[in-house]
C-alpha cells in the first residue's frame, strides 16, 4: 500500500511540475510567436481545435494514462493559467494536488492532511500535454487504444513529439514521445467545465509546509 501511495504521489508531483514548467515558459514571449506556444497551427485539420483547447487557460480533462507498464486515471482542471487541480487514481488510491498562489498543495482526504511545497520554477517532463513551442510537423496512422487511427503530430526544437489521435471528429487521445519515453493519454472527458471550488483547500485538514 505504501508503494502504491508513493507511486500516486509521484504521478501527481510530475503532472504538477510539468504544468508549472509550461506556465513559466508561456510567460516568456517567444520571438517567433506572440504567446510563445505554437506556430503554423491551421484550422484545416481536426486536431487543431483540440490543440488550441490545451493551449488555452481553461479546460477540464479526464483521461486514462498508460505508460511504463503503469495505468492511472487522471483528472485535470485548468483555469486562468495559474490555477490547476489534478486528481490521480491508481490501484484504488486517490490523491489530489492543487497549484495556486505559487504553491503546490497535495491533499490527502484519507489522512486529512495537506502537504504544501513551493512550485518548481521549471521542469522537463514527458507526461504533460505540451503545447508551447510546438509546430505541426507530421501526420499518419498508428495503433492507439486498440484501434488504427489517424493522427497529427506536433513537435518542438528539442525533439519532443505529441500525436493527436482522432476517431472521426472526436479526440481519442494523445501520445507524448520524449527522450525515448512514451505516454498514452486516452481521453475520457474533455470540456471547459471548471468549477471554482475544485481549487479550494480544506480548512480543517492538517497542513504541513516544506
Amino acid at each position: 500500500m505504501k508503494r502504491t501511495l508513493m507511486t500516486v504521489l509521484s504521478c501527481i508531483l510530475i503532472m504538477g511540475m510539468a504544468a508549472c514548467g509550461s506556465q513559466n515558459k508561456n510567460n516568456n514571449t517567444s520571438e517567433n510567436s506572440q504567446d510563445g506556444k505554437t506556430e503554423n497551427v491551421n484550422d484545416d485539420n481536426g486536431a487543431a481545435k483540440y490543440f488550441k483547447i490545451f493551449s488555452s487557460e481553461n479546460y477540464h480533462l479526464k483521461a486514462k494514462m498508460v505508460g511504463d507498464k503503469q495505468i492511472s486515471i487522471m483528472e485535470m482542471f485548468m483555469k486562468d493559467k495559474n490555477n490547476m487541480a489534478t486528481i490521480v487514481e491508481m490501484e484504488g488510491h486517490k490523491m489530489k494536488t492543487i497549484l495556486k498562489g505559487g504553491k503546490m498543495h497535495i491533499v490527502d482526504d484519507v489522512s486529512k492532511t495537506v502537504m504544501i511545497t513551493k512550485v518548481p520554477q521549471s521542469s522537463n517532463d514527458n507526461n504533460s500535454i505540451k503545447t508551447d513551442g510546438m509546430t505541426l510537423t507530421d501526420s499518419g496512422t498508428a495503433e492507439f487504444n486498440g484501434k488504427t487511427l489517424p493522427y497529427k503530430e506536433y513537435s518542438d526544437k528539442d525533439g519532443n513529439r505529441v500525436q493527436y489521435f482522432l476517431d472521426g471528429t472526436k479526440l481519442a487521445g494523445i501520445r507524448n514521445i520524449a527522450r525515448g519515453n512514451v505516454m498514452d493519454i486516452i481521453v475520457l472527458e474533455l470540456d471547459e467545465n471548471v468549477p471554482n471550488n475544485v481549487f479550494d483547500i480544506p480548512s480543517n485538514y492538517q497542513k504541513m509546509e516544506y
